[in-house]
């Protein structure tokens, strides 16, 4: 949320002060126990009704109480709910030598929150004047959203231990603690006093915004926390990620330097060695009312309705990629606050009725993306832009988007996503397994109404609040707001191509579900998934990188003998069909090839390399990308070459994975066959082999 969208926040209750418990014991041994309690498994929540392991869904709060929603909440099947907010500056006012008394209306309302079968997520936020690296002389406008000064990480730590020991005296479980709310924003750039989060930003660090500084904080305080709370998940707190910096400053908008800058500060989370010190990174992801029915954009992520979907999808896979380009694994994402924003906004039938439409649509996709979490901002709509599920009045007469949450979240709740729904160019969606048998959530590509035979006959069709639809059979006219089509628990997919899983429009894409939706061939060069550690031939020792996550695709043999006709003639394969979005697409996917061959400045066919291969229909295959050893010289048995490597350097990296990029625009609306394949070709001298992980659909930047 931004400075200037705010109509309501939050207010700061001042509360008295005692003196603090000194733990020195935790910051001796913290380091100690942190390496062991990563071996613990998470706490049991306490929510009793919907299981958040299960369940993506959420709101954000503005309190906890009847008159905020409390009660039409508990009609729907939430598991999370976010706005317990714990304000540092109000707790340890004249130093840290204060100890903490927790707001009772804060420890009441997470109790209450825990007793309807939720799960809490608790903001730490606010920086004392004692503690502030910026402040005023005159102790005015200090940055109580800023960052901290160095030298009181430990106090900080050391006071969000004493709170939630005061949680744990009180049986109030904290299982998620976001630090700070959209810290990636300048401080010059707001007031001091931004009361509902961030600024931590730094102007004059373009490259990384003060994210690492904010790295810093992570791996201060993160030892303490896990030393005192081993199951206790610390998220990176809701990065605001106004612009995509891979975009022209033209796209951002407004044309502001902290909003083109603000997405850089998670680089420099990464780059100051903060990835092992955080559990779960929380973001938030808002699009834009076009102002005709169905219609809605985020032009600062190119994304849209009719291109690539909510733009929680562009924002996921920028966050991915830096993860990848950093080797952090095993975090997960939790999209905390999402809606539709209509600026000005004033009642009117268009836009509730497409903002109810983009809620089932942000749901949908978030499940099949792999969230965590994600959050409707908000239950009842303090921020003047139209985004409460509930008005802001006495009577609290819900909104469209309501209903359309309260079906959504009985329906998608233990669901399992299979994949998007890509029966022909007319529709988009996600098809899901649930207990009984198979669910679409689908909806028009373009917005526009279409007689569309789904390929496959419907046991039902509902629309968005949940009323069995008239017309059950084929064609069915499906429009801009999503229905939601039983299925049987087998259908035949010769009419319904699937794709797709964590990524955009493409099945399995980074090889977790082991090698389903792709077929290895072996013509002439075997073609396996991998799960262990592969040996460099270069250095001889474990090449780090490889697999990504817990299995890659290996397109070749390490073990042939490079002499006489020792390597079979040939090519491995791994190859899918998938539709292709309308739209700028480019297919992207990473390798490591390990080659004894070289491609020389001509004839580079006629040798050993890797190659993607492109076909739409039943055309002949293309060849779009090939890769190989660039050094024709000192070319031996004995010798191999890394691409990329010291000598093949490939996106100024030479240690990890190559990323390719084929523009895929030609072939947008269509059915297409990708081919990946590792060649030996010539006369069986040399051996070459790749290694081949992620490969996934995004718009062209």
């Amino acid at each position: 949320m931004t400075q200037n969208n705010l109509n309501n926040a939050h207010s700061e209750t001042p509360t008295a002060s005692r003196n603090r418990w000194i733990r020195s014991a935790l910051l001796l041994c913290g380091a100690f126990i942190l390496a062991f309690s990563q071996l613990l498994p998470l706490r049991a929540v306490a929510g009793p009704d919907v299981d958040p392991d299960t369940s993506v869904f959420g709101v954000h709060v503005y309190d906890y109480t009847e008159q905020e929603g409390v009660i039409q909440l508990r009609a729907t099947d939430t598991a999370w709910v976010r706005g317990f907010e714990l304000v540092w500056s109000d707790l340890q006012i004249n130093g840290p030598e204060d100890v903490v008394t927790l707001p009772a209306d804060l420890v009441s309302q997470i109790e209450v929150a825990r007793v309807d079968g939720f799960e809490p997520i608790l903001t730490v936020r606010s920086t004392p004047i004692w503690a502030q690296k910026y402040t005023q002389p005159a102790q005015t406008d200090n940055y109580f959203c800023g960052p901290i000064k160095e030298t009181e990480f430990d106090d900080f730590a050391n006071f969000l231990v004493e709170a939630l020991d005061e949680f744990s005296e009180m049986s109030v479980v904290i299982n998620y603690l976001e630090i700070w709310n959209e810290p990636d924003v300048a401080w010059e750039d707001v007031a001091g006093d931004r009361i509902w989060g961030g600024c931590w930003g730094e102007k004059a660090d373009p490259d990384f915004y003060g994210g690492d500084y904010y790295a810093g904080m992570l791996q201060a305080v993160y030892p303490i926390l896990k030393a005192a709370y081993p199951g206790l998940q610390i998220l990176i707190g809701g990065l605001q990620m106004e612009c995509d910096p891979g975009l022209p400053a033209a796209s951002c908008n407004p044309i502001e330097d902290w909003k083109i800058n603000s997405t850089k500060f998670f680089d420099g989370i990464l780059e100051g060695g903060g990835g092992p010190y955080f559990d779960g990174i929380s973001f938030h992801a808002y699009d834009y009312y076009g102002g005709l029915p169905g219609t809605y954009a985020n032009s600062s992520w190119n994304s849209g309705y009719d291109t690539t979907g909510p733009v929680v999808t562009a924002k996921l896979r920028y966050l991915q990629a830096r993860l990848q380009e950093y080797g952090v694994t095993g975090k997960y994402f939790l999209n905390t606050e999402n809606s539709l924003l209509y600026d000005d906004w004033i009642e009117n039938t268009g836009f509730e009725e497409t903002k109810a439409g983009y809620l089932v649509k942000s749901y949908a996709t978030s499940i099949s993306l792999g969230l965590k979490a994600n959050l409707w901002y908000e239950l009842v709509g303090h921020w003047n832009r139209g985004v409460g599920l509930l008005p802001l009045d006495v009577t609290q007469d819900p909104f469209p988007a309501y209903f359309a949450y309260q079906f959504a979240s009985q329906t998608l709740n233990n669901v399992e996503p299979v994949g998007a729904v890509a029966r022909n160019a007319l529709i988009t969606g996600y098809e899901f397994r649930t207990s009984t048998g198979l669910l679409w959530v689908i909806w028009s590509a373009d917005g526009s109404t279409q007689s569309v035979d789904l390929g496959v006959e419907p046991l039902a069709i509902y629309d968005i609040d949940g009323n069995l639809l008239a017309n059950q059979a084929n064609p069915v006219e499906i429009g801009y707001q999503p229905v939601y089509v039983e299925l049987p628990a087998v259908i035949s997919r010769q009419y319904v191509p699937y794709t797709t899983s964590k990524f955009y429009f493409l099945k399995n894409g980074d090889f977790e579900l082991v090698a389903s939706a792709w077929n290895l061939e072996n013509q002439g060069l075997p073609a396996v998934l991998i799960q262990q550690p592969a040996i460099s031939p270069v250095t001889g020792q474990v090449d780090p990188f490889i697999p990504d996550g817990e299995n890659s695709i290996l397109l070749g043999n390490p073990d042939y003998d490079c002499s006489g006709t020792a390597v079979p003639l040939g090519y491995a394969a791994a190859e899918q069909t998938f539709y292709v979005p309308r739209g700028q697409i480019q297919l992207l996917f990473d390798y490591i090839i390990y080659t004894q061959d070289a491609l020389p400045a001509t004839g580079g066919g006629a040798y050993d390399r890797f190659e993607v291969l492109v076909a739409s229909e039943s055309d002949p295959f293309e060849l779009v990308f090939a890769d190989g050893n660039f050094v024709n010289e000192g070319l031996d048995c004995e010798v191999w070459r890394r691409v990329p490597g010291n000598e093949n350097l490939r996106g100024g990296t030479s240690d990890g994975w190559a990323t390719g990029a084929v523009d895929m625009s030609q072939y947008q609306g269509m059915q297409v066959r990708l081919s990946f394949r590792n060649y030996s070709r010539y006369d069986g001298w040399y051996n070459t082999y790749t290694y081949l992980d992620n490969v996934r659909l995004a718009t062209m930047p």
